[in-house]
């Protein structure tokens, strides 16, 4: 018999539970709330110091059954906690989730306790590129038409999933981002949702995925426990989704190919443009495909599902235009963090004007390949300028051992700017050299942000601080 969500509340009051990871995006204090509120004596801990996390501490200190404990974890708190829920970035080599496999300990992640203890129909979105605006406009599109079932979002697009668990119902429609990490963590407790759709595969986070095929296998988690009953949604255009996914699981498998992209092009485009251009591009064609055929699954029809595409608004730093100052437009792509998502960027842009583009930060153990083809498209952009970072570093020793290493170097010489240490000299860089004839403005960083930001929302953040003040 399965455990239900009233089992897992009754036990609640008094329990010890340990919130391995406190961090600055919400994750981890909303967890910590959600356990206090229900009863819970809590730990929250996290190796960062106080000046770090500083808006998530002063949340957890409003509440008396919640301590904090920072800098150097130590056992005992682990040996103290009758549940722990860590932080899914926590990476699966960690000492301490050895020791606590040593000792016994039940250890979750908020989605898996969400997965196994929620009412409600589970649509999981996982992929490496467009798995936030899939899941998005699949939000908007259920919310705009489902009658009479509540349509709740949650997971990597931080918003929190167990604070929204008691309203959960039966009927409901729950659309959950999930990514490779939540995916891992899914894996290790056997749960896939009830509707899964990956949008596509490409290397990334190999710096903590041991290799390529630990990360294939883990957003795998979303089919691989599926039964009879479940559906999976895949984009075939893409190579390893088709090689890894089409057979894996019970789900019944819609399979989203080029033809039936074509398909959808021909309903949502007129004389060569989509009908909103929040959505341009061959990538997002792929995803509204994924996205009808998901809705169709749930009942939604063709006329609602136009309607929602058109009014859809965009998601914020994923091509986001900002503002505009003269003929110089702004765009911020901050979210774009490894270079295949640059590339589909600069793709969109190539023909609407020159493009001066930021780029750079932390990479992730990123395959040569992929870095190497995202220095062949820098020819789409007039000027690059670049944040400091281990991207900068990789670049400039590819470009070192390229053959006619002269000429390609003083090629690239002509359009290189920085590397920067801060945003603002940065984006002045890039629309000095654009004020002249125009252009577009381009951060899409092609990396992570942790060497120079907070992370990808607060670089995004800050390029919009200093545009607002050039505007001005």
């Amino acid at each position: 018999m399965e455990a239900t969500y009233e089992d897992f509340k009754s036990n609640l009051k008094n329990l010890k539970v340990l919130v391995w990871g406190i961090g600055i995006a919400g994750g981890g204090v909303n967890v910590a709330k959600f356990f206090a509120d229900n009863g819970s004596s809590v730990i929250a801990i996290d190796a960062k110091d106080r000046d770090n996390l500083k808006e998530s501490i002063e949340e957890l200190e409003k509440y008396d059954n919640i301590k904090i404990h920072l800098g150097d974890h130590k056992e005992e708190d682990f040996i103290w906690a009758d549940l722990i829920i860590k932080n899914p970035a926590v990476p699966p080599n960690n000492c301490f989730l050895t020791f606590c496999k040593e000792k016994n300990k039940r250890v979750e992640t908020e989605i898996s306790l969400f997965m196994k203890y929620a009412k409600g129909y589970k649509i999981g979105i996982t992929g490496t590129r467009g798995k936030s605006t899939t899941t998005a406009l699949l939000t908007k599109v259920l919310q705009d038409n489902v009658k009479g079932r509540e349509v709740i979002t949650g997971g990597n697009n931080k918003i929190s999933l167990l604070q929204q668990i008691e309203k959960v119902h039966k009927d409901d429609l729950v659309v959950m981002e999930i990514s490779s990490f939540m995916c891992f963590s899914l894996r290790q407790v056997h749960v896939s949702p009830n509707l899964s759709i990956i949008t596509n595969i490409y290397p990334d986070h190999l710096d903590w995925h041991p290799d390529m095929q630990h990360y294939i296998t883990s957003k795998g988690a979303l089919l691989e426990f599926q039964n009879e009953e479940d559906f999976a949604i895949l984009n075939v255009n893409n190579r390893l989704v088709r090689l890894n996914y089409v057979s894996l699981g019970k789900g019944k498998k819609v399979l989203v190919d080029s033809e039936r992209v074509e398909v959808i092009r021909k309903k949502i485009c007129s004389d060569g443009k989509i009908i909103n251009e929040e959505l341009e591009g061959e990538h997002n064609l792929e995803n509204i495909t994924l996205v009808w055929e998901a809705a169709t699954l749930l009942g939604i029809s063709e006329s609602e599902l136009i309607e929602s595409i058109r009014s859809y608004k965009g998601l914020e730093f994923r091509q986001q235009k900002i503002d505009q100052k003269g003929n110089v437009v702004f765009i911020n792509d901050s979210c774009s963090t490894m270079p295949e998502a640059t590339i589909v960027c600069l793709e969109r842009f190539r023909n609407k004007g020159d493009i001066h583009l930021i780029v750079g930060g932390t990479e992730k153990n990123f395959l040569e390949n992929s870095i190497c083809e995202l220095i062949d498209k820098f020819q789409l952009v007039k000027t690059v300028h670049f944040l400091e970072g281990s991207l900068y570093s990789r670049i400039l020793d590819i470009l070192s051992v390229r053959q006619d290493k002269n000429l390609v170097e003083e090629s690239y010489k002509k359009k290189f700017f920085g590397p920067y240490n801060n945003m603002f000299d940065a984006v002045m860089s890039a629309y000095s050299q654009a004020s002249a004839l125009g252009g577009y403005v381009i951060l899409s960083p092609a990396a992570a942000s942790f060497n120079l930001f907070k992370n990808s929302f607060d670089r995004g953040k800050i390029f919009n601080d200093v545009v607002k003040s050039i505007i001005n």
